[in-house]
């Protein structure tokens, strides 16, 4: 069954710099992927780091956070607002960067975060999966499909 997975910064991230494992689930997975509108600023902020790690120019960059944002659907912040505060609380202490992800994954209905950011693994709302986590839990679904 499908999951609905909200991506924290750092694994958008990982899926532009290099054509790696993180992309590959990005665009062949069956999952339905999420991304919080507040943290698109951190694609233009991080802009200059994000070319000089890729190796790409600027309209490859552009094209290719085309191509994810085709995937990856951008929640409004609207449709976060009613569990920003629960978020906030939750996060506040801990890194405050990390509401916007937090209160978009409480938004969707048994939405699972994923992330390589031990930060978001210090609340027990939302379940947090690293990068390796996805990868056996999706080698997992691909081996019970055939059987």
């Amino acid at each position: 069954y499908a999951m609905n997975v909200v991506l924290d910064v750092n694994i958008l991230f990982s899926a532009v710099m290099k054509d790696s494992t993180t992309r590959n689930i990005l665009m062949t997975s069956d999952n339905e992927f999420f991304f919080p509108e507040e943290s698109l600023v951190k694609i233009k902020k991080y802009e200059s780091l994000l070319l000089q790690k890729s190796g790409l120019g600027e309209e490859e960059l552009r094209d290719l956070l085309k191509l994810l944002f085709r995937i990856v659907q951008v929640v409004s912040t609207n449709d976060t607002l009613q569990q920003w505060e629960k978020a906030k609380v939750l996060m506040e202490r801990v890194d405050s960067e990390d509401v916007p992800i937090l209160a978009t994954a409480l938004s969707i209905q048994s939405a699972i975060i994923w992330s390589d950011d031990a930060h978001l693994t210090k609340q027990d709302v939302v379940r947090v999966f690293t990068t390796r986590e996805i990868i056996n839990v999706l080698s997992d679904e691909r081996f019970s499909d055939e059987s």
